[in-house]
């Protein structure tokens, strides 16, 4: 049993927000850098990125959320290059891209509904790193690339790589013309929350091979 108290500074999480975008935000409440937010607390960064089942249980400990949401979307290092996410196997590079996308609406919807600064406010979502979601369901946006990061401690401190785009953001100048959600989109959102079901489609692996 891990005894874990709140922090009396947190932020509340985002339905579907990944680990390490609460973790930046957690740590850009209580004014701390995120490396050594990790430090102090004994949960490295690095490990909230492997999605060590026990790191990320304190993590939502600390900042009085869901464990099981934090850890279901955002992913688990396996062996052979591999990680899961919402219960499917992708290679590595695929889940960790160097570019990170999400739904602009989303992103302003985070900022109008927080007291906090936007970048304080905005969240990833997990369904948003898997390759086949291209779309998001809640507003009929396509998905647009947010940033750019090889670096991969840089790449997920999602405050300091919203500080320098929330106010385009929140500008709309992210935004794009919205489409009709398809039968895949639909399909695919259910498959990510609720597992596979019943069809012949859903006997098929979620994988993108690795050339």
């Amino acid at each position: 049993m891990i005894d874990v108290a709140p922090l009396p500074l947190r932020t509340a999480s985002v339905p579907r927000e990944t680990a390490f975008s609460h973790m930046s935000r957690l740590a850009a409440a209580n004014k701390v850098d995120l490396r050594e937010f990790g430090f102090e607390l004994g949960i490295p960064f690095q490990r909230i990125l492997n999605g060590e089942r026990d790191m990320i249980r304190i993590l939502a400990l600390l900042g009085g959320t869901d464990h099981e949401c934090l850890q279901h979307w955002s992913g688990t290092k396996l062996e052979g290059r591999r990680h899961e996410l919402c219960g499917e196997i992708y290679p590595a590079k695929t889940i960790r891209s160097p570019e990170i996308r999400g739904c602009p609406i989303c992103l302003k919807q985070d900022a109008s509904s927080s007291e906090r600064s936007p970048e304080h406010s905005m969240a990833i979502r997990g369904h948003w790193l898997v390759p086949h979601v291209t779309i998001c369901l809640a507003h009929e946006h396509p998905l647009v690339p947010l940033w750019r990061e090889t670096q991969p401690f840089a790449r997920y401190d999602t405050v300091t790589q919203f500080r320098s785009i929330a106010p385009a953001i929140v500008a709309g100048e992210f935004d794009r013309e919205i489409r009709e959600l398809t039968d895949f989109d639909k399909w695919l959102e259910a498959r990510l929350v609720d597992g596979p079901g019943n069809g012949w489609l859903d006997l098929q692996l979620l994988i993108v091979t690795e050339n």
